[in-house]
């Protein structure tokens, strides 16, 4: 596992937006049972709440003091650690505390170079049986995906078209894609992990115009592979 970095406690995680989604797995009496639930929040050091799952064969977390392996994708990283329950909130909201893993395994996903960006786009999504358009901004960009922010909630695998433009250049074709995740910022603003259904040779050439502007900064590195140790419960994709 080349490409796997282990790191230490402290430090370990990076700063997690609330609403970002956890994968959770426990293996009770030789079965692995397997949900998602949504990050509330963390205490750097000492534990993360989450919302408490609830499954059709009884509750995930059925103790404190239980044990369970935690995924979750974060900016086209793949984390991942065991933690043990702290403490199961039932009243006012029923959360999950988690202890802060000792020990964090991680995986970039991407296998493209991710630029970052500040470019105004145009979000065509289905609505009953006709298009309908919300304003967002795209924050990174690869010839495969991107990562764009809008007010709009747009559920995980839902299909889309995107459009967006250059300073005065004119606005690119809708281009086909799928949002992959999701997570909400401090802002409230949601930010969607979104992959281009085919490569657009449009792409690759506004790519090359952004790298002449002044507001690219250096490229996020690609890995050199993806060790399947550390593929989520869903397939991964080179999204954010």
């Amino acid at each position: 596992m080349d490409d796997t970095v282990l790191l230490p406690s402290r430090g370990a995680l990076p700063a997690l937006p609330p609403g970002l989604k956890i994968f959770l797995e426990r293996n009770v009496a030789g079965q692995e049972l397997r949900t998602s639930v949504g990050l509330v929040g963390v205490k750097e050091g000492q534990f993360l709440i989450t919302e408490r799952p609830v499954f059709f064969r009884g509750n995930l977390f059925s103790a404190v003091g239980c044990d369970c392996v935690v995924r979750f994708l974060h900016q086209g990283v793949m984390y991942g650690f065991i933690t043990e329950v702290l403490h199961i909130q039932h009243h006012p909201c029923p959360l999950v505390y988690l202890a802060y893993p000792e020990l964090v395994e991680k995986v970039n996903l991407r296998h493209e170079e991710r630029y970052p960006v500040k470019v105004r786009s145009m979000v065509f999504y289905q609505d009953v049986d006709e298009f309908k358009s919300v304003p967002g901004m795209m924050i990174d960009l690869s010839c495969s995906g991107c990562r764009v922010g809008c007010p709009l909630f747009i559920d995980t695998d839902e299909r889309l078209e995107l459009s967006f433009r250059l300073d005065d250049e004119p606005a690119s074709d809708r281009l086909p894609a799928i949002v992959r995740h999701y997570c909400r910022n401090a802002a409230g603003v949601f930010e969607y992990g979104i992959m281009f259904s085919q490569q657009e040779p449009t792409v690759r050439a506004y790519l090359g115009r952004l790298e002449s502007q002044v507001r690219i900064t250096a490229p996020i590195p690609a890995p050199r592979n993806v060790p399947d140790a550390m593929s989520p419960p869903e397939a991964p994709v080179a999204t954010s």
